[in-house]
């Protein structure tokens, strides 16, 4: 994952290791990650980009690979998706679509853009006309009526006005004024709609990841997740505002958690049938960055940078700080490993000695220069406050 900080722009990698990639003579003023390998930087003058650019997803007019980033020939960006399917560019004037082998933008009917929400193969646009969708449209996840892929942007009918809209790998959820939520997707192992479906539930906002489901609501919000063998269950839960959700998948997905940021701070759900709420150790977490493709979470607070990642057992040590709810006893000469198999499945003892090998880590990053998020207020990390 990239960051922007006052020396420039940084790519944390495995670990935690901080690797500068532009200096701040550069002149970028925020930085997206997309797809491991694709990137977009943003200057006062445009939007850039670099990386992979499979299917001429960079909107360069090119399919060539960038190493040195290109500014993308349009103006007044205000919202870029890069998929490998499709980009999307939200403009003042309107929105642009790249689809499949194509690699040259063109200029659709959307108009008044609120927000641009996709996984890696659809895309819903949520627009003060309605929602539209355009992709793959896998399990119905574009609740269009069918179950057929379409590339050209089609209105998804649902009567009431929608706030909101949550898209995760095979599901979609509509939030509308009312509070009311459709899905379309699957919704549970034997409930699949390619038409919104109105749920009895009802919420304020609707947070997904991959396939974990957080339906906030002011008094008690309730979570849906599932477990290895695809079967979802349902938790109520005592949340203040939520800012964000993250699923972490540990050990091979054995292990399942589930980090909610809120504005009072960081909770872990883990240990499902039953579940139990971790404390997160980490105080003061102003914004949380998940990377899929090293398997890390990184935690910024308003001087400190750190980053929770896997650890194979035989490589800890009495130096590494291991995550809360974990159960592990270290010795110096003969660790001894006492593993939480958190309730989760009757059989996981079988998988001991082979997948479940691992465990979680905290490790604080040193740096010395301000992290900075545009979205957010700053981030300082200096010599003076280090301790």
């Amino acid at each position: 994952m990239f960051v922007l900080t006052s020396d420039g722009i940084y790519n944390i990698i495995y670990e935690g290791e901080m690797i500068k990639r532009y200096p701040v003579t550069d002149g970028f003023i925020d930085v997206k990650s997309y797809h491991i390998s694709s990137t977009i930087l943003f200057k006062n003058d445009g939007v850039y980009v670099c990386g992979n650019n499979y299917n001429g997803k960079l909107c360069l007019n090119h399919r060539d690979d960038v190493t040195i980033p290109q500014r993308i020939p349009i103006d007044n960006i205000t919202n870029i998706c890069i998929t490998d399917r499709f980009s999307i560019i939200v403009t003042n004037s309107g929105l642009y679509l790249r689809e499949g082998y194509n690699i040259e933008l063109r200029l659709t009917s959307i108009k008044n853009v609120l927000s641009v929400n996709y996984n890696d193969n659809n895309s819903i646009i949520l627009t003060t006309d309605g929602a539209y969708g355009i992709g793959d449209n896998k399990c119905g996840v574009l609740g269009i009526g069918n179950y057929y892929a379409i590339k050209y942007f089609q209105k998804i009918q649902i009567t009431e006005n929608i706030k909101s809209v949550a898209m995760g790998y095979n599901c979609t959820y509509f939030v509308t004024d009312e509070g009311n939520i459709y899905f379309s997707g699957i919704y549970s192992h034997n409930n699949q709609k390619c038409c919104p479906q109105k749920l009895e539930e009802t919420a304020e906002n609707v947070f997904i990841d991959i396939d974990v489901v957080l339906f906030e609501n002011l008094d008690y919000s309730y979570i849906r997740i599932n477990n290895i063998f695809g079967i979802y269950s349902t938790y109520k839960i005592k949340l203040s505002k939520i800012i964000s959700l993250h699923k972490w998948s540990r050990n091979n997905d054995y292990d399942r958690s589930v980090i909610i940021h809120t504005v009072d701070g960081v909770i872990d759900i883990t240990s499902f049938n039953p579940y139990k709420v971790i404390d997160c150790p980490i105080q003061n977490v102003v914004k949380i960055i998940k990377d899929s493709y090293f398997n890390l979470l990184v935690y910024f607070t308003m001087d400190e940078i750190y980053v929770r990642y896997e650890k194979y057992m035989s490589d800890i040590t009495n130096d590494d700080l291991i995550y809360p709810g974990q159960n592990i006893e270290i010795t110096e000469k003969n660790p001894d490993y006492e593993y939480d198999i958190h309730g989760m499945n009757p059989c996981a003892e079988v998988y001991l000695d082979g997948l479940l090998d691992k465990v979680n880590v905290l490790k604080k990053i040193p740096f010395e220069h301000n992290v900075l998020f545009p979205e957010l207020t700053r981030f300082s990390r200096t010599k003076s406050s280090q301790k």
